[in-house]
């Protein structure tokens, strides 16, 4: 293809001078329309970013629109935690006060205190019951009334950021999911068979219990005498004062208690064995003559006896028994002829110097002569008289223990009555180990029904599932409509654009926070519990109890049992038989192995999330169109539909039956013991009930009615 060169002609420089630069440069001219140029510029950039702030705070408003709406869920979650405290503790409270009274029960005249207990009980199972009914009706209205007032929270929330000629913030707030799950609560955890259990075993347990303190009273009263005849007190004559001034006896042989608790009758055998084993090794004549000899032999022939005796002697004491064998040793010759003492060949038959027929009054007086064992029973029968000549009969044996067991300075004295203690003790206890079983097999039936009843308490607890559990969903609309100028005025910049409606959503959910609010709830609510009741049918015990159990209740399972403990330990439980601070323990150990979950009592705050994950997470009309909506827009930012009509219609659809009627309290339940009623409430402004579907159907109706071209695109939150 042919071409042709087209010359270029340079001119000169003084041809291209212009008003705007010259040889020098620029001229004064043009360095005006520069300078002017570059103002313009810096002013329609900051003009451009005041629209674009301007335009932002829609997205501001509508995360504290989404927070403000999910804060209404955050409130109904902590009201309905501390109404699971309450019923919680109206059942631990009952039991509790159930249990005290049987503990009562098992305690002589305990049923002038124990009786009030459990009528306290029954008023707390009622009112138990009462509230249950209360709070599930309550908390469901309150249910029901949620999502509106979510959705006013957020209106209000975002008119207050209004702002005359630049802002007007339109709002609507939709919970997800809308509605919530029915409160499972029962009002019937088997109070009422427990309180007829009580009633029907109430008199067979108190009777068993005061015939079993009777008998304790004796047990202890034998325990105290035979501890006394042992051990006595400091400085008193006793089996170890004896042994210690007659036989020498010390250390473990022949300790000392200074506490009954720690003594027992064993002790007092062991040191009877020792004794006469060391009188027997220590005995010596005290002279020379027949008689002395005569008389330390008779001596040696009853510690003799007395070891054999107590070799075959036992005592067992036991948690199920005592039984004891203990010998009595004579006090006199009608009781010696009625031992071994008097029929054992102890003696010797022999031929005195003058040819006679005789017993020696001891082995040495035979004198070497021919002897055959005789005893003292043959020796009478047989009329055989004694050598050396009257020296000796069965009398002085008889005489051998009586001294030192008739007066209060012989070791046999303290030993009688440390024997005759020792069997009224064994008696006593026999007698009381029935009536022991009948008052603890009584008492463990009751405890194991308060047991269960504490398990379905454990299990009939209030689990809040309320509309909004999975979060909330914020649509905000600017719809106060401006010219960029008058918006943004900037010098140097005339503008004719107008800044049309501006639309953000956001979403919001729930986080556990640790806080003391649940606490302070709790604690706000026992301020007027205890104004109200304190002229009510409870007993200061049972009213004391339940408010211990409801503050306690805060620190779990330990501030739960430390108030039981703590009623308990109020209580007058101590007796004879032991068996109230018994069946204080054990009902102590009943609450215990229950196993109790932790409080929830911790508040929960609002916290931004994306608002399609929200919206995945239910089912509901509404979240489905939100999402479908966002997908779309997303995929076609600039695709010129109309998305928010069908989401307006379903939230319409949801809304429409919760628009009327708005009471003017919420009364979340109601407490009522002895007649006395403390409501637990939550009041509802008049200006939010009278202009409530006002506002809403504006919001509603302004949102559908939106140009596509308002909308404009964006990334979806």
């Amino acid at each position: 293809m042919g071409g042709s060169v087209v010359p270029m002609r340079i001119l000169p420089l003084s041809a291209r001078e212009t008003a705007f630069f010259d040889e020098r440069g620029f001229t004064t001219s043009g360095m005006a329309v520069a300078l002017l140029l570059s103002l313009s510029l810096v002013f329609t950039a900051s003009q451009v970013y005041q629209v674009n702030a301007v335009s932002a705070r829609v997205q501001d408003v509508a995360d504290s629109a989404a927070l403000a709406a999910q804060g209404q869920v955050a409130e109904y979650v902590l009201a309905a935690r501390v109404c699971d405290a309450v019923l919680f503790s109206l059942s631990v409270g009952g039991l509790a006060c159930a249990g005290a009274g049987v503990a009562c029960l098992c305690v002589p005249g305990g049923a002038a205190i124990g009786d009030p207990l459990i009528g306290a009980s029954k008023s707390l199972f009622e009112s138990r019951a009462r509230f249950c009914r209360s709070a599930k009706e309550g908390l469901e209205s309150y249910q029901k009334a949620l999502p509106f007032l979510a959705a006013l929270r957020a209106t209000a929330v975002a008119s207050s950021n209004n702002r005359e000629g630049r802002h007007r913030y339109l709002a609507i707030a939709v919970l997800v999911p809308f509605s919530g799950e029915p409160i499972e609560c029962d009002d019937d955890i088997g109070s009422s068979e427990l309180s007829e259990d009580i009633d029907r075993d109430s008199d067979e347990l108190e009777q068993a219990a005061t015939r079993a303190d009777e008998e304790a009273r004796k047990v202890n009263d034998a325990k105290e005498r035979g501890f006394a005849a042992d051990c006595g007190s400091e400085g008193s004559s006793s089996m170890f004062e004896r042994a210690s001034a007659l036989a020498g006896l010390n250390g473990r042989e022949n300790p000392r208690y200074s506490s009954i608790d720690a003594w027992n009758f064993g002790v007092g055998l062991s040191r009877a064995r020792a004794y006469y084993r060391q009188r027997l090794a220590s005995e010596r004549p005290l002279g020379s003559s027949d008689e002395e000899r005569m008389k330390s032999y008779l001596r040696s022939c009853f510690y003799r006896y007395a070891i054999r005796e107590l070799a075959s002697a036992f005592v067992r004491d036991a948690e199920d028994g005592f039984e004891a064998s203990l010998p009595h040793f004579p006090r006199n010759t009608a009781e010696m002829r009625a031992t071994s003492l008097y029929t054992d060949e102890l003696f010797c038959e022999g031929t005195s110097p003058e040819g006679r027929r005789v017993v020696f009054a001891y082995p040495e007086a035979a004198a070497g002569s021919p002897t055959v064992p005789i005893s003292l029973q043959r020796m009478e029968a047989e009329g055989i008289p004694s050598y050396p000549d009257g020296l000796f009969s069965a009398s002085d044996m008889g005489r051998v223990a009586a001294a030192s067991t008739s007066i209060d300075n012989g070791f046999e004295h303290y030993f009688r009555e440390f024997v005759e203690a020792a069997e009224d003790y064994e008696r006593a206890r026999k007698q009381l180990a029935p009536l022991e079983k009948e008052v603890k097999q009584t008492a463990d039936g009751l405890f194991s029904r308060i047991r269960s009843v504490l398990e379905e308490a454990v299990a009939a607890r209030i689990t809040p599932l309320p509309p909004g559990r999975n979060g909330a969903i914020a649509i905000v609309t600017d719809v106060e409509g401006a010219s960029v100028s008058r918006l943004a005025p900037a010098p140097f910049v005339d503008s004719d654009a107008f800044l049309g409606n501006r639309t953000a959503v956001a979403g919001a959910t729930l986080l556990e926070e640790a806080s003391d609010e649940g606490s302070t709830a709790l604690s706000s609510l026992l301020d007027g519990v205890a104004e109200r009741f304190g002229s009510s049918l409870l007993s200061s015990e049972a009213l004391a109890c339940w408010s211990d159990i409801l503050r306690g209740y805060a620190r779990g399972k330990e501030g739960v049992v430390s108030a039981v403990k703590d009623l308990l330990d109020s209580l007058p439980l101590g007796s004879a038989s032991g068996l109230g601070d018994w069946a204080a323990d054990g009902l102590s150990s009943c609450i215990e192995s229950v196993g109790l979950d932790p409080p929830k009592l911790a508040a929960v705050k609002p916290v931004l999330v994306n608002s399609g994950s929200v919206a995945a997470s239910s089912d509901d009309p509404a979240a489905a169109n939100y999402l479908s909506i966002k997908k779309a827009v997303v995929e076609h930012p600039l695709a010129g539909s109309r998305p928010f009509p069908s989401l307006i219609s379903a939230i319409q659809g949801e809304m429409n039956d919760r628009l009327e009627g708005v009471p003017e309290t919420i009364e979340v339940a109601s407490i009522e013991v002895a007649g006395t009623d403390v409501p637990i409430e939550i009041p509802v402004p008049d200006s939010v009930r009278d202009s409530a579907s006002e506002v809403f159907r504006e919001a509603l109706d302004r949102l559908r009615g939106l140009e596509p071209s308002e909308y404009g695109g964006g990334v979806w939150d």
